[in-house]
């Protein structure tokens, strides 16, 4: 800064005095000689004022510097952002806070350190070749490393680099930003996470449309096979050895159309579908199986209460929680121990219901107690978090307490679990008691039923059970064949029961041309495919009655039963090959 910028403009206080002095000695006659001495010691006096005003003026600018200064090293040492200067061999110059929080050091720490020995191996390399880049082709560069922190852990930098040219006594820089990136790490993660699920759904879409097409046709055959297999087991005396033929028949029947539900529910997420049920049966059902997992180190005990209630459940997703708090169960005990499994009914008051956030009132109850070392106080709360898990990744099966307690909640139940330490667990399922007893209504004398079933095998076996039943049954082979005798029937239709996929016209078209004349028949809808999918295809409401194959005699009765009243003239058949085999009357 020129020191006369506020005052006298190219001349010095020194050359002023010079100036003052020759002027004095010389008696230049335009000069000193020529004024008065008053005016000359007047005009000393202003140039004095003046340069101390250039004094005063000069502070202040130094003053600013200096503030300017402050200002710039608090930005740049306080800046939320990490920098840095590095010589061309990758020494840290100089740095501010943040950059040295980065690295887990302080700043004095990391002062003449060399930066590529902070980092990881790999990203050693690569750092070295981001810095050779940058001083040798003069543009911004990035680079993403891996650095080594105190404590062991790692973290995730990024760098931003330029060159800053030096002069003949400061050679040049290298300029950097270095960023925290570990949050954008977690999120490149997790959206490459989602991509693979995104991948997986289309890939189990795909399935699931194969899957639904195959199950369509094979539920067709299980119809047949599970049902003329259970009438022919009616009409043989268990002492017949063609009887256990049949048994074994329909066995079969069941488990592959277990393993069709078994693909579906792979490829998409199945709907329940509950029906009334004594639990103690599906227990009784998959025994053998429990004690295939429980192994022989543990002791496998069954206490089922014969006079459990009934409740309304899906029987696969039932197997499915019971499977997996079995499961659990037996992981608890690697050395082995005890495994209970009871049954009971209970009355919840309100006071225990409130804690289990369910409604009061009558519950069936079925205990899985093991001998385990038990769960932690603070993991019981948070045992049926869908994120949590108390496992390794290899003891991990996919469907999760989680899972469960979702299905209990669908089912307006719920589970709870109690357990001490080396001691051991008990999950406890509450699923809702309903009464056995049906309130008796008035049946029509002989409830009518239009059955429309393009696949003969199917429609004739229909017919069959049904007739059985005491119900009198129109078949058609066809949708237009089923209008036709709807419209020249004289008397009422209770019931529809139709296939969903048909040429010509589907079941959802027949039902509305159908209740055209009889507005007030119930619609039950049949099909081989997938309930969720087949409705939203066909236009049909979800909350439709519907029937998937492959059912039983027994369900088709039942659920024909549920929604129109069975026949005053006839009980509804047995289909329990135990029963007499017999036909029922009517």
């Amino acid at each position: 800064m020129n020191p006369n910028e506020g005052g006298i403009t190219g001349l010095t206080q020194h050359e002023l005095r010079a100036q003052a002095e020759t002027m004095l000695s010389t008696g230049d006659e335009n000069g000193v000689s020529a004024r008065d001495p008053q005016e000359l010691i007047r005009e000393l006096k202003l140039h004095h004022i003046e340069l101390d005003l250039q004094n005063k003026e000069l502070k202040r600018y130094q003053s600013q510097l200096e503030s300017t200064r402050e200002r710039y090293i608090d930005l740049y040492f306080h800046a939320p952002i990490g920098y840095a200067s590095l010589t061309a061999e990758g020494v840290i110059d100089e740095l501010n806070f943040m950059a040295a929080d980065h690295l887990g050091l302080t700043r004095q720490e990391l002062l003449r350190a060399s930066f590529g020995e902070l980092l990881t191996p790999s990203s050693r390399e690569r750092f070295q070749a981001h810095l050779a880049k940058t001083f040798s082709c003069g543009e911004l560069q990035k680079c993403d490393v891996v650095a080594r922190l105190p404590d062991g852990s790692q973290t995730h930098l990024r760098l931003t680099s330029v060159v800053v040219e030096g002069d003949n006594d400061t050679p040049a820089c290298c300029r950097t930003i270095v960023m925290d990136i570990n949050d954008q790490q977690h999120a490149e993660r997790e959206r490459v996470a989602l991509q693979d699920q995104l991948r997986q759904a289309h890939k189990m879409e795909a399935l699931g449309r194969l899957v639904s097409g195959i199950a369509h046709d094979f539920n067709n055959l299980l119809t047949l096979i599970i049902g003329y297999s259970k009438l022919a087991m009616n009409q043989l005396p268990s002492s017949n050895p063609f009887f256990a033929h049949a048994q074994q028949i329909h066995k079969a029947g069941h488990h592959a159309s277990e393993l069709i539900d078994q693909l579906l529910a792979f490829s998409r997420e199945r709907a329940p579908s509950p029906t009334r049920m004594v639990l103690n049966e599906t227990i009784r059902d998959i025994e053998s199986m429990l004690r295939r997992v429980t192994g022989d180190d543990i002791e496998f005990n069954l206490s089922l209460d014969d006079a459990l209630g009934e409740t309304c459940f899906d029987a696969a997703q039932f197997k499915q929680v019971l499977m997996n708090l079995v499961i659990n169960a037996c992981e608890a005990m690697p050395q082995g121990g005890r495994l209970t499994l009871r049954t009971r009914n209970i009355q919840l008051h309100e006071r225990a219901a409130a804690r289990l956030d369910i409604e009061p009132g009558p519950f069936v109850l079925v205990e899985v107690e093991d001998t385990g070392y038990g769960i932690p106080e603070d993991a019981v709360s948070r045992i049926f978090d869908p994120n949590f898990t108390t496992k390794s990744s290899d003891k991990t099966h996919g469907f999760g307490l989680a899972t469960s307690q979702g299905i209990l909640r669908q089912h307006q139940g719920v589970i709870d679990v109690v357990s001490q330490i080396d001691k051991g667990t008990s999950f406890l399922i509450y699923a809702p008691r309903i009464d056995a007893a049906r309130a008796e209504e008035s049946p029509a004398p002989t409830p009518t039923i239009l059955l429309v079933e393009d696949q003969t095998d199917l429609r004739q076996l229909a017919t069959m059970v049904l007739s059985t039943a005491g119900y009198r049954v129109l078949s058609a082979s066809s949708p237009a064949e089923g209008v036709e005798i709807a419209e020249l029937h004289p008397g009422a239709l209770d019931l529809i029961l139709t296939d969903v996929t048909m040429p010509g016209m589907n079941g959802r078209q027949l039902a509305e041309r159908v209740l055209k004349t009889h507005p007030n028949t119930h619609v039950l809808y049949i099909s081989g495919h997938d309930h969720e999918s087949v409705c939203r295809e066909r236009g049909i409401d979800i909350d439709a009655p519907f029937l998937e194959k492959p059912f039983t005699p027994e369900r088709l009765v039942e659920i024909v039963s549920a929604l129109i009243a069975p026949p005053h003239t006839s009980s509804t058949p047995s289909f329990d090959p135990s029963s007499d085999p017999s036909p029922p009357p009517g």
